[in-house]
């Protein structure tokens, strides 16, 4: 194996490199009758194949947009592999307030995972919304990709049948333990 095939982020510096843009969709959620708006990217700070995003200006520019709640939709090991092993940590110290004025999410992509949860926002917060007009609405905001498998084109429409039935398992496991 060459080590040419290695690349260590440890030895990466940005300098003047040109870093891959960032840039955040915001899905208003004006279409359910909600006065918010949520904002959708790809992952902060990712430097992974010809990706190559600074996570301190990435964050800053969400912060100068106003986010103050990010949720983040990768697992620890993905933070690992994009080189982004501290992002839960900085966003502990940047977006420690209380209040929700903007919403955030992102995955790697800010395509599969985050629109899929953004898709079904919109069905959760109006029983008029359809998966087929949610899933519009994303496509339009996010491109062609948004909602990439199968199984995430299956649970968005299956999801209003799967959340009534996690609602009446919670409720019945409240009247158990109530009754006892």
């Amino acid at each position: 194996m060459r080590t040419s095939e290695f690349d260590s982020s440890d030895e990466e510096d940005f300098g003047e490199e040109e870093a891959t843009p960032f840039q955040i969709s915001w899905l208003s959620l004006s279409v359910v009758e909600c006065s918010q708006s949520l904002g959708i990217c790809s992952l902060p700070g990712c430097r992974y194949k010809e990706i190559r995003r600074n996570l301190q200006k990435d964050v800053a520019e969400m912060r100068d947009q106003g986010v103050e709640d990010v949720f983040v939709f990768c697992t620890r090991g993905e933070l690992v592999r994009y080189r982004v092993p501290c992002l839960l940590e900085v966003y502990s110290q940047v977006f420690a307030t209380s209040g929700i004025l903007s919403m955030h999410n992102h995955c790697y992509g800010g395509l599969g995972r985050s629109g899929l949860i953004a898709a079904c926002l919109l069905l959760q917060l109006s029983v008029s919304m359809t998966p087929s007009a949610a899933l519009e609405i994303l496509r339009e905001l996010r491109g062609g990709g948004a909602i990439q498998t199968i199984k995430q084109y299956n649970f968005l429409h299956e999801f209003r049948e799967k959340f009534e039935a996690y609602q009446e398992t919670k409720e019945r496991l409240s009247e158990r333990s109530v009754s006892r």
